[in-house]
């Protein structure tokens, strides 16, 4: 195993220092995330070069922290971006649990300063809307998807049920124009993809949040392979943030 601090420039090459130090505490707190680390040492260090802008960085350390939650649920095996399949890009993480049940976990940050309302609907809504036509894309076929998204304002269970509620509804009454500007056919196509989304996971990636708004699941009713209760149980476990 390489010591912290030879492992600590290796990956961050004085880039991000604030971001260095945070991952450090991780890496110090966690074996399983200093064991992540070293194994994925290359991937991180090509992702925090090519870091480009604030809002970037923030994508990268929410993905990096969910890795050290993700890693310290010990019914967890994680793999990092492993091989997409054809031209689908590969899930942020590939989960075993209890080393028999695959899954995958794709994490997103939403950027929301304001926005057009569907249906009498919050703003936060439609934009939810749109992060899940963007992201549903890369659910693969046959097995648990999880979309986890990084919240920067509240956001509340009946948003989360809405959003899944009215995307449907745009793909039955076939508006395909939201549908095609994300990559799908048509809406018919976007409905064989969103039957692979098993769950979205809101979770606050600030410290105002309560206990209770800080991690928020849906559970997608038209999934075809849903979400079991016991790894929902232990997603909530590692993920739900500590308390400030």
């Amino acid at each position: 195993m390489i010591p912290i601090d030879e492992l600590l420039p290796l990956i961050f090459e004085s880039l991000h220092p604030a971001l260095q130090a945070e991952f450090a505490a991780w890496v110090r707190a966690s074996k399983p995330f200093r064991a992540f680390a070293e194994d994925y040492r290359g991937k991180i260090r090509k992702k925090l070069r090519t870091v480009q802008d604030a809002d970037a960085l923030k994508d990268l350390r929410l993905e990096l922290e969910i890795a050290y939650r993700l890693v310290g649920e010990k019914r967890f095996t994680v793999k990092y971006e492993q091989s997409g399949v054809g031209k689908q890009r590969a899930p942020d993480f590939q989960l075993l649990f209890r080393e028999n049940t695959p899954l995958n976990v794709e994490v997103t940050r939403l950027r929301f300063t304001g926005g057009p309302s569907v249906a009498g609907e919050r703003p936060i809504v439609y934009k939810l809307m749109e992060t899940m036509g963007d992201k549903v894309g890369q659910m693969a076929p046959g097995m648990i998807n999880v979309l986890l998204i990084g919240v920067e304002i509240p956001v509340v269970a009946a948003d989360l049920a809405a959003a899944g509620k009215q995307i449907k509804l745009l793909a039955d009454q076939k508006q395909e124009a939201f549908f095609t500007r994300r990559g799908f056919a048509n809406a018919a196509d976007f409905l064989r993809q969103y039957a692979h989304l098993s769950a979205v996971i809101a979770r606050r990636t600030d410290s105002a949040a309560s206990q209770s708004e800080a991690l928020l699941i849906w559970l997608n009713p038209n999934a075809r392979h849903p979400l079991p209760k016991d790894i929902q149980t232990a997603l909530e476990r590692a993920l739900t943030p500590p308390p400030a």
